[in-house]
């Protein structure tokens, strides 16, 4: 006598399949001014990708937060006689769980909420840039006058001869 396996597995039913969950996307948030020559454009991130270019009139910073928490995240520009700083706050973490965690930073809990950003950064000619990263790559286009560039958690690039224009 012979047997025949049947796969138990054909007969029960298959769920549909579902796309891969895309990450919620915020509102962009963008800063532009027209800035005099010698100005610094201090831009301080916690997680992001940064392209800079040249711009032929005024100095604009939009970033694109991506990620479950990315409307948690709030963005602001501080405008100091020659310079303006751009920087990232989030939300302050629960005094019920911080095991594990290290300590409290001055812009909140951005080890709980990860949102990524996706930067872009036009610099008129004169200005200078400086630029402070927690993790994420900075990618520079010829013709940018940067005082500093740097990533903890990353790398920075600069490339010859890249678009003029941010996205």
């Amino acid at each position: 006598m012979r047997f025949v396996r049947l796969g138990i597995l054909a007969l029960l039913p298959v769920p549909a399949m579902s796309a891969p969950a895309v990450p919620p996307l915020a509102q962009p948030w963008s800063w532009h001014d027209a800035v005099e020559a010698g100005t610094v454009i201090d831009i301080d991130l916690i997680h992001a990708d940064v392209t800079v270019t040249s711009a032929t009139n005024d100095a604009l910073v939009r970033i694109r937060p991506t990620g479950e928490s990315a409307e948690a995240v709030v963005f602001s520009a501080r405008s100091t006689a020659g310079s303006v700083r751009i920087r990232d706050t989030y939300p302050t973490r629960s005094p019920y769980f911080t095991e594990c965690l290290p300590p409290v930073d001055e812009r909140g809990d951005y080890w709980t909420y990860r949102v990524p950003l996706k930067v872009s950064v036009a610099v008129p000619r004169g200005a200078q840039l400086r630029i402070r990263l927690k993790s994420g790559a900075v990618v520079i286009a010829d013709g940018v006058r940067v005082l500093d560039a740097r990533t903890d958690d990353g790398t920075v690039t600069r490339l010859p001869n890249a678009r003029q224009h941010p996205d």
